[in-house]
């Protein structure tokens, strides 16, 4: 499988300063190798804190690693020439958590979808408008939502333009930062079978970046495991995962059942009791 974008030995941190003494080193990532293949689905799995999106901001530039490289098509971003780095970004989206703070509200939904059209094409204002219309049908909205604002939106649709958004440029990778985190159990299976299809009309790869293994085991074809700014483990992923690594195991064990042991469902009869149901997601 060629690979599309990799991390080659990258360590990173950041210096906090402070009048009352010297600035301290603070390491967030340390050795860290990883590559993504063309058409493939890549969870990157870790608590919060482990390093997951500072690596997420390496690998689209945001950053550069303080140690090591990171390659797109081979090639070091630090090498990359202007129009390289354009196609860089137009390969390359990404979709953040809260879909609020990651759109502006002044804007309408079409104008937000079309930005980066305006920046990373050249196609006219007709074709933009006609670009939007496809893609927010694609997302299962329609062409009059495009003349909504954001605070009209609900939080499903709202991140389903923001996927629009990212979908806009026809990138062959999209970074999925703890993307459906902040949806209900249901408008995340139906924002991650949404993007299977979409995966499979066109061949898109995904950084799918959470804590939430059972999220992992219904999306990905294959799982890196990171804690302490390090990758501990990498499996494949065929239904159920098994994981070997400690923090793996509590990363497992963090799974809660969808019903308390021991509770009554508020649609059963007062005293009742049932086992609890584990939701397959």
């Amino acid at each position: 499988m060629m690979s599309l974008l990799s991390a080659q030995n990258v360590s990173h941190g950041y210096r906090s300063f402070s009048l009352l003494g010297p600035a301290r080193y603070h390491p967030v990532l340390e050795d860290v190798s990883m590559e993504i293949g063309r058409g493939e689905t890549l969870a990157l799995l870790g608590r919060s804190g482990c390093g997951k999106s500072t690596l997420a901001r390496l690998l689209i530039g945001l950053e550069t690693p303080m140690h090591g490289d990171i390659r797109f098509e081979g090639k070091p971003l630090n090498n990359l020439s202007q129009a390289e780095r354009l196609a860089l970004r137009c390969a390359v989206q990404m979709v953040f958590q809260d879909s609020i703070s990651a759109v502006n509200p002044r804007k309408t939904v079409g104008e937000i979808v079309a930005e980066p059209l305006r920046h990373l094409t050249d196609m006219t204002v007709a074709q933009q408008s006609q670009r939007v219309v496809e893609l927010l049908e694609s997302v299962e909205l329609c062409a009059e939502d495009a003349e909504k604002r954001p605070a009209t939106m609900s939080g499903g649709q709202l991140q389903r333009v923001c996927i629009a958004r990212a979908l806009a440029p026809k990138p062959a990778l999209v970074i999925l930062d703890e993307a459906v985190s902040n949806l209900d159990l249901l408008l995340q299976i139906q924002t991650l079978d949404l993007l299977r299809g979409l995966q499979e009309k066109s061949g898109l790869s995904f950084l799918f970046i959470t804590h939430d293994l059972r999220l992992v085991e219904r999306f990905c074809s294959r799982v890196m495991v990171m804690d302490g700014g390090r990758i501990v483990e990498e499996a494949a992923v065929h239904g159920q995962v098994r994981l070997e690594h400690p923090a793996s195991k509590q990363l497992q064990d963090a799974i809660l059942p969808a019903w308390p042991r021991g509770c009554a469902r508020p649609d059963q009869p007062q005293g009742a009791v049932r086992q609890p149901l584990i939701v397959n997601v």
